[in-house]
Formats: C-alpha cells, structure tokens, sequence
C-alpha cells in the first residue's frame, strides 16, 4: 500500500531537483515497501497452504535496506535539517538491529533499541511532516540546521 505514495514521492523529489531524497524515497518505494508487501502475501499463503517459511529470510531484507541507509547517511547530515537526519540515524539503528533481531543473534536489549530507534525514527519523522506543512503554509517551524558544515572545496 506504500508504495505508490514512496515512489509518488520520489517522481516529486526528482522533479524538484532532489537527487538524494527521490532516489532514497524510490529505493524506500521499490525495495523497502514492496518487499515488505510481497513478505505479506508469501506469509498469508503460507498460512492458507501450510507453507514453511523461515522468517530468519527477512534479515536479509532487513540488512540490505540498513546497508543502503548507513551509506547513505553522511548526504543526509551534511545536506538534510537535523530534524531528518536524525530520524535516518535513528532509522540506521533500527534496521541494522532489526536483521540481528530476524536471524536470531540479538537478545532482549536488541528488541528494546530496534523499537526506541524506531520510535525516534518516526518522532522525527512527524516534526518533518509538520515543518513541511507549515512550510507549505509560509510559517516557520525549526527543524535544526544540517548536522555536518558544508565544506566549500568539494
């Protein structure tokens, strides 16, 4: 179901000239939910069918999303409100918990930082909504400068 909106998303980032936020928003549309949805529907037949699955498979997906995130973080804290980029560092820690958590070598405390991340990841996530809309509005609403200075000699 999120998908269509991820990579709505994205063709709007892209068209604005957000290189970073469409292809992170295409890779969130494209892999993120529509791995998750296929997961859905192969654990709803698997009920019906008597399928075994093992769902140790989805730390995988879980690792692959953390990779691309954690590589991708530093455009997020040089170029991103502080608002955002700790929402993907938080997210950074949360997905990468979130596959030790699937295979099966994470303890209690992992299950405890996945959520907490993810919480943070989401609180975040709602303050860059709400800038966005005021935004949209003409009101100012702080979301922090980016993380890192931005060095003028690339």
């Amino acid at each position: 179901a999120c998908t269509i909106p991820y990579l709505g998303a994205a063709i709007t980032q892209l068209k604005l000239g957000n290189v970073a936020g469409g292809v992170t928003w295409l890779y969130f549309g494209s892999f993120f939910a529509f791995c998750s949805a296929l997961t859905y529907a192969v654990n709803y037949f698997a009920g019906i069918y008597g399928w075994e699955v093992d769902a140790r498979i989805l730390g995988y997906e879980w690792a692959i999303l953390a990779l691309v995130l954690i590589l991708t973080t530093p455009i997020f804290l040089k170029f991103a409100l502080a608002a955002a980029a700790l929402s993907v560092m938080a997210a950074d820690i949360g997905l990468a918990s979130l596959a030790l958590i699937y295979w099966g070598v994470a303890g209690s405390f992992m299950l405890q930082l996945s959520g907490w991340s993810f919480f943070v990841a989401g609180f975040f996530g709602i303050v860059m909504a709400v800038g966005g809309i005021l935004g949209g509005a003409g009101m100012k609403f702080p979301m922090g400068r980016p993380l890192l200075k931005q060095d003028s000699n690339y």
